[in-house]
């Protein structure tokens, strides 16, 4: 049971209210009622607080595989009104965020060293995406200031959500052209195993996530990891271009090509560039 020495503590310094918090979740104890009110009472002073501090105890809580539970009593006893105010919060979503990558990650275990990856300070990938589940945009965790590449990553995984759950949809995926499906990867290939957990937990079944995945981590699909034909260099010194944005779509032309079959190998990339550079 966690109980307060005395109240004057907390007002003296408020960000022990997130810890009461985090070290329930830690150490699987409950708040003692009276010292539940008192953390209630003392949470105004945590306006005061350094983001900073405020930013590294919260993540604090949610690195631990219980404390989106601990999150959600946080949010709802208004002890976080005043960085992330309840209707900014999908709590619901955060709350299956941690069964959904557990899952993911039993079926493929290596895929708990990608989650396990520090993306900034101490903070993990497992945190980011859990971060990304809880927020309802991708502005609603500003005021805490995140890391430019946890910004990217939160972004990112909220931005492409809505596009993949549509995918994901029953009797989408068979229809599904492979240069949309090529056109997803690309665009989050660094961070795709956290868009899938982030999907499962919006909702969407683990087995229709699962064809996704199983791309993604083969090196060699031609879908998720087309491979690299002709390079901007051999376009411009082959069909004499100049340095332009010219050369940055003939490529992203090409890979299209090469995942519909259109192209198969450098000489026929290279022609089907100087078709499209000529027309």
């Amino acid at each position: 049971l966690i109980r307060m020495v005395a109240p004057e503590n907390l007002l003296d310094d408020p960000l022990r209210v997130l810890r009461g918090y985090r070290q329930a979740a830690q150490l699987g104890f409950a708040i003692e009622s009276q010292t539940r009110l008192a953390l209630q009472h003392a949470a105004a002073g945590l306006s005061q607080v350094a983001a900073e501090r405020v930013r590294t105890e919260l993540c604090y809580l949610l690195a631990i595989a219980n404390g989106a539970e601990w999150f959600e009593a946080a949010a709802r006893d208004r002890i976080l009104v005043d960085w992330l105010p309840l209707d900014h919060l999908n709590l619901e979503r955060l709350s299956r965020m941690e069964t959904a990558i557990s899952a993911i990650a039993q079926q493929w275990p290596q895929l708990e060293d990608f989650f396990a990856v520090e993306l900034s300070s101490d903070r993990s990938v497992r945190v980011t995406a859990k971060l990304a589940a809880l927020a309802n945009s991708a502005t609603a965790l500003d005021p805490l200031g995140f890391s430019r590449i946890e910004q990217r990553w939160i972004v990112g995984l909220l931005r492409h959500l809505p596009q993949f759950l549509q995918y994901l949809q029953p009797g989408s995926s068979p229809s599904l052209s492979p240069q949309a499906q090529y056109q997803l990867f690309d665009r989050t290939q660094e961070f795709f195993p956290a868009l899938a957990a982030l999907a499962v937990a919006s909702g969407a079944s683990l087995e229709v996530v699962l064809p996704w995945l199983d791309r993604w981590i083969d090196p060699h699909d031609p879908i998720a990891h087309p491979v690299i034909l002709v390079s901007g260099d051999v376009l411009k010194t082959v069909l004499g271009i100049p340095a332009s944005p010219i050369i940055g779509e003939l490529l992203t032309a090409i890979r299209l090509a090469q995942v519909d079959g259109i192209v198969q190998d450098r000489e026929t990339a290279i022609a089907y560039a100087h078709k499209l550079y000529q027309s």
